[in-house]
């Protein structure tokens, strides 16, 4: 047994991982702030415009959607299993995520949209999350990079150009 009483300096504690430090706390704060404004604004917008016709790739997504929810509703998993890797042009995770929540609310477009929304931002959360555990001194490049695509995409949604365009539409149009 020799050595037993000596410790070696292999087995020293190690000390927390490098996630707990502040700064990577503030940049995580400043991305949850501005992930909340960029989705209550959207939301604001898909729920002043819930009834704009959806444009085609958004009316791919919600179709898969309600199709899997039909099923979840005739209590049908076989049908689920295959209708869920029926869908050529995505694969069915979106759809999965947004049956069960179809299958609650019903073939709503507001509830389509707002699925979406949630998922674009837990996205930019994760995304800086990695970032931040990959290079915790340029995790900041990414969250910024992260937050600016995120805004691009919302702003070029075909919902916020509807914004721009006048009021919403009313069912007497």
């Amino acid at each position: 047994m020799g050595d037993s009483g000596r410790r070696s300096s292999v087995f020293r504690p190690s000390s927390p991982p490098s996630f707990y430090h502040r700064p990577t706390w503030v940049i995580l704060l400043l991305v949850l702030l501005a992930d909340l404004l960029v989705s209550t604004l959207a939301l604001r917008v898909i729920l002043q415009y819930q009834d704009l016709p959806f444009d085609w790739d958004e009316a791919t997504h919600a179709t898969g959607g309600l199709v899997l929810a039909l099923d979840l509703q005739a209590g049908d998993l076989p049908a689920f299993v295959r209708d869920s890797y029926a869908q050529g042009d995505y694969p069915p995770a979106f759809s999965w995520l947004l049956a069960p929540v179809l299958s609650i609310v019903g073939p709503a477009r507001a509830a389509a949209r707002a699925v979406s929304l949630l998922c674009l931002s837990l996205a930019v959360i994760v995304i800086t999350l990695v970032g931040l555990e990959l290079d915790e001194k340029r995790g900041w490049a990414i969250y910024g990079i992260t937050v600016i695509l995120t805004l691009v995409i919302i702003v070029i949604s075909p919902l916020l150009e509807a914004d721009s365009s006048g009021p919403p539409p009313t069912g007497a149009d």
